[in-house]
């Protein structure tokens, strides 16, 4: 058996297979991708106010107002903006899911909520685990690795075996005047080449995520330390009393480069430290700026470079998988991959059903 025919026949085994989980990594992960633009778009008839005051009541008073309303709810994460037309973000989590809850910022009065937060945290679980922690995520992780074998497989296979300009020209482009089975191929061989360097891309940062030990080396080497945790090195004192989370939250929204603050509350009964996001635009998973962890009692920004670096790496590595490092253009990019990855998934399955009805066909002929 050559080379070329053993990769033929990997491609087969594992592409076959691990199709449907395939599509269902590719489409998942192409819903996700403009999240944060179609989030802002649902949340805008919520997220802003016409009349503004002189100056905000306390966003502790807001805090109390939001939990009086939702009881059975807690809430995970504040965001405030700079601008004076803003609402205050406080998304809660409850019976009803994951829900954003705005407040006017000058008189503590609900403006109005949202769920669409709700519907993308069940897309990103899909996509990660399947919605089933631990072996959902073992599948996912596994099935990343035979993907990525696939790819790298079908290269192989559709390298041209002859160098002749006809023999290039073809490989590049398909046939439009021809049967419907042949378009078939034609589609998963030309655009399975054309989608092999994002989804590559994509596979490959979407697994450094995912393996522990991987990202971890990947963190060492830029400097960061993973396996340092903050949260977990100071510890509540019930003997404190916290200070003030809006005056944290207004120190930070004075800051020249900052437009927006969110400040992580999901692990705050059990930790003294409050992770802070700074940034001209903090999205569902990822900021275009900085990672702060604040002392709750002192409100005095905790220095670690290496756990600082390590959130650095992290979100970076999530802005260059979701596209988002490069603007609208790598979002543009990422969602047609994830398209084009889920239509190869489709279009090999197709084409090893027509091989096989053609194998059947001229075997029965053959007994005739």
């Amino acid at each position: 058996m050559t080379i070329k025919k053993f990769l033929f026949k990997l491609h087969l085994w594992i592409g076959l297979p691990g199709a449907i989980i395939f599509f269902f990594i590719c489409f998942t992960g192409s819903l996700f991708v403009f999240s944060d633009e179609i989030m802002t778009a649902v949340n805008k008839p919520y997220s802003s106010i016409e009349k503004v005051g002189t100056e905000w009541i306390s966003i502790e008073e807001m805090e109390e107002n939001v939990q009086a309303t939702f009881p059975e709810n807690r809430i995970t994460y504040i965001t405030a903006s700079k601008s004076k037309n803003s609402c205050i973000d406080f998304l809660i989590m409850g019976p009803e899911g994951l829900q954003d809850i705005f407040v006017n910022p000058y008189n503590g009065k609900i403006v109005g909520q949202s769920k669409i937060a709700q519907f993308f945290y069940i897309v990103a679980h899909l996509h990660s685990m399947l919605l089933w922690r631990g072996p959902g995520g073992w599948i996912i992780k596994i099935a990343t690795l035979f993907f990525i074998i696939t790819l790298i497989s079908g290269l192989s296979i559709w390298w041209p075996k002859r160098k002749s300009k006809r023999a290039i020209k073809h490989a590049f482009t398909y046939q439009t005047k021809t049967a419907y089975k042949r378009k078939i191929f034609d589609w998963h061989r030309v655009w399975g080449f054309y989608a092999l360097g994002i989804l590559l891309f994509l596979s490959i940062t979407g697994s450094i995520l995912a393996f522990k030990p991987l990202y971890n080396a990947v963190s060492r080497t830029a400097g960061g330390k993973p396996d340092v945790n903050l949260m977990k090195a100071y510890p509540i004192e019930k003997t404190k009393k916290p200070i003030e989370i809006g005056s944290i939250i207004k120190h930070y929204l004075r800051q020249p480069n900052t437009k927006k603050v969110r400040v992580s509350l999901f692990l705050a009964d059990k930790s003294a430290v409050y992770r802070l996001l700074t940034g001209t635009e903090i999205g569902i998973i990822t900021n275009n700026g900085a990672t702060h962890f604040i002392d709750q009692y002192s409100g005095k920004e905790i220095k670690n470079a290496g756990v600082t670096k390590d959130f650095e790496v992290q979100n970076k590595l999530m802005r260059l998988h979701t596209g988002k490092y490069w603007g609208w253009f790598g979002l543009f990019i990422t969602f047609i991959g994830g398209l084009l990855g889920s239509f190869l998934s489709i279009t090999g399955v197709l084409v090893w059903v027509q091989k096989s009805k053609n194998k059947s066909f001229h075997m029965t002929k053959k007994r005739r």
